[in-house]
């Protein structure tokens, strides 16, 4: 985490999207959230957005766009974040989630995204928003309760490890190759 804090110069708290930035990820809606957010509660907190830059995003102070970054700083950012974001309301899967739970952070994810919420709900591992409401009530929640993102992180890394390490996805697959040769 100081590394990160170090080479990029964000010593406050923050919250970290790690995507290509680009309208189909919920990137312009994820920006407008957060100053939503922050005009209802002022605070040092940041956005942070990692990832090839796609589209134009109104410039703030709060938030950072890093662009693509080596694989040990998205690593080093992850393990700096108070939690990471997904905001597409299009994702079946999310690779940032998973690598989230695994550095011990836990997500707040778009709802709408009904396989990814899912994920959510069956890992324990994060939140998820429907809407500037709840985005900003979830926000609160995890921002409030540090014992909160830890218990939620735990679970997210469980489920991570037993169902998307790569023993389970081979033990599946093969699991599923033996069935097809069965019949």
């Amino acid at each position: 985490p100081g590394r990160f804090r170090r080479a990029f110069g964000i010593a406050d708290d923050f919250i970290l999207y790690v995507g290509r930035v680009n309208p189909s990820k919920g990137c312009r809606e994820l920006v407008e959230l957060f100053a939503t957010y922050k005009a209802l509660r002022p605070s040092r907190l940041k956005l942070v957005m990692i990832g090839n830059v796609e589209m134009e995003l109104p410039r703030r102070p709060d938030v950072r766009l890093l662009g693509y970054l080596p694989d040990q700083d998205v690593a080093d950012a992850l393990a700096a974040a108070t939690l990471s974001v997904t905001a597409s309301r299009f994702e079946s899967f999310s690779l940032s989630a998973m690598e989230s739970w695994l550095a011990d952070r836990p997500v707040l994810v778009n709802g709408a995204a009904a396989p990814l919420r899912a994920h959510v709900e069956r890992s324990g591992g994060g939140l998820y928003f429907e809407d500037e409401a709840t985005f900003c009530a979830a926000l609160d929640r995890l921002l409030a309760d540090e014992s909160l993102r830890a218990r939620l992180a735990r679970a997210g890394r469980r489920y991570a490890a037993e169902r998307h390490a790569w023993d389970a996805v081979r033990a599946a697959w093969l699991r599923a190759l033996d069935a097809a040769l069965a019949r």
